[in-house]
């Protein structure tokens, strides 16, 4: 079976999500509810192959997952992994899967369950699952995890966000220099989030010394097309017609736009870019959330990137892998294949999108999200798929679905590239 780790987990754990949403009477346990959903996980070391969350109960399941071919010791492994998981209530309770038998023919399957019930069931809440390496649909719950536990609530913000990586607009080639401070000043540094964005803020995007006139800066930093980013671009405008209009003095309109670049300030330039950014690197797991540190996928990005040319090149391998859009993009294609409908307008096909994730436990079920928000469904990820290259633009209404070529996506780029990420990369 020619299937990278990635891809054996992602079919063998959606087996396991069908069996706890069927709510079959072997397969469930306290921390299994029947609003459970494939989330992100946590961002911090170490991280997990999948997870799942129940809102209702607060509980977080994370998977470590070892794939065919793994030998005795590397499955022996994963049990230090699924112990790890449930550090500083981290998750509320871990399983590990893996091959009923080795490729030695070892049955590991049968020797882990029997460990399980007689060390760990009732101990600890971590279970068992196996699956048939001849045919990775075929799974085998070997040991559920007690009801005798008392659920660790995971309470963390973004507990139950999207698996795939959140993007809100931002500069990308600022990813490379963020990852690249972050590696430079000393991990002991005391508010090292703080120093790491001054540094990138001030010296690379110049916005301090953009805020102190309404004449339009160059950064350091090039867009997509390799045109330098201009700070506060957009604000300036505005201000420009203000000061025109006689509405605002010239001196007013500096105060506002050194309002936008100060860190005192809760909702400003300043701030929304930070955390647009710090959240992006987090969830593609290029930097640790809570230190800053750079993880080996963040170090490996580094490496590669000998220089300014090939900064989005290696950006888009890891979106695709451990940013999960491979992933995301599969399923938007899953979608497409299975509903030929003919919609009105692209306004009901996101709406639909949308309500196939939900099915599907992508996408938390909220009846009181408003519909509008549901037309505007993965807007910021198709312009991160426009940015990196990853799909076509159409000069139509919508720009990003045309009735013969679909979403556009390049799948032959896509392909490659997450090819390379797999390649290339180390596994988190």
């Amino acid at each position: 079976m020619n299937l990278n780790h990635d891809q054996q987990s992602i079919i063998v754990t959606d087996e396991i999500f069908k069996k706890w949403k069927q709510k079959e009477s072997s397969w469930k346990n306290k921390f299994i509810e029947d609003d459970i959903q494939i989330v992100a996980g946590q961002l911090n070391f170490p991280s997990p192959d999948r997870s799942f969350y129940s809102s209702k109960i607060k509980s977080r399941i994370a998977i470590e997952f070892k794939p065919i071919g793994n030998h005795r010791e590397d499955i022996i492994k994963g049990l230090g992994q699924v112990v790890t998981y449930l550090n500083k209530n981290s998750n509320s309770a871990s399983y590990l899967v893996c091959a009923n038998f080795t490729p030695e023919k070892f049955k590991i399957g049968d020797f882990l369950e029997t460990l399980f019930k007689k060390t760990i069931y009732q101990k600890l809440p971590i279970g068992l699952i196996t699956y048939n390496p001849k045919n990775i649909k075929e799974i085998k719950l070997r040991c559920n995890i007690s009801n005798d536990f008392k659920i660790g609530e995971v309470k963390e913000k973004g507990v139950d966000r999207s698996f795939w990586a959140d993007y809100r607009d931002s500069y990308l080639e600022a990813n490379y220099y963020l990852i690249k401070i972050a590696n430079e000043i000393p991990f002991n540094v005391s508010n090292r989030s703080k120093v790491i964005w001054d540094i990138f803020y001030e010296d690379y995007l110049c916005a301090v010394e953009a805020s102190k006139t309404l004449a339009l800066v160059n950064s350091k930093i090039k867009d997509e097309n390799g045109k330098f980013q201009v700070p506060l671009e957009d604000t300036k405008a505005k201000l420009k017609k203000l000061v025109k209009k006689n509405e605002i003095s010239k001196e007013d309109a500096l105060k506002r736009l050194s309002k936008e670049v100060s860190d005192n300030v809760s909702d400003n330039h300043y701030q929304d870019l930070k955390k647009n950014h710090n959240n992006f690197l987090s969830h593609l797991k290029l930097w640790d959330n809570t230190s800053k540190i750079p993880t080996s996928i963040g170090l490996r990005f580094l490496k590669k990137v000998k220089n300014k040319k090939n900064i989005l090149l290696e950006l888009s391998k890891v979106v695709l892998g451990s940013g999960k859009y491979k992933e995301l993009i599969d399923n938007i294609n899953s979608f497409l294949s299975e509903n030929k409908k003919n919609y009105i307008s692209e306004n009901e096909r996101r709406v639909a999108l949308k309500a196939y994730f939900q099915e599907r436990g992508f996408v938390k079920q909220n009846p009181e999200r408003s519909t509008t928000k549901s037309r505007n469904y993965l807007q910021s990820e198709f312009q991160l798929m426009f940015k990196l290259g990853f799909k076509r633009k159409f000069k139509n209404g919508t720009r990003h679905y045309d009735d013969r070529y679909s979403y556009g996506f390049k799948m032959d780029k896509i392909n490659l590239l997450y090819k390379s990420f797999i390649k290339e990369y180390p596994k988190e």
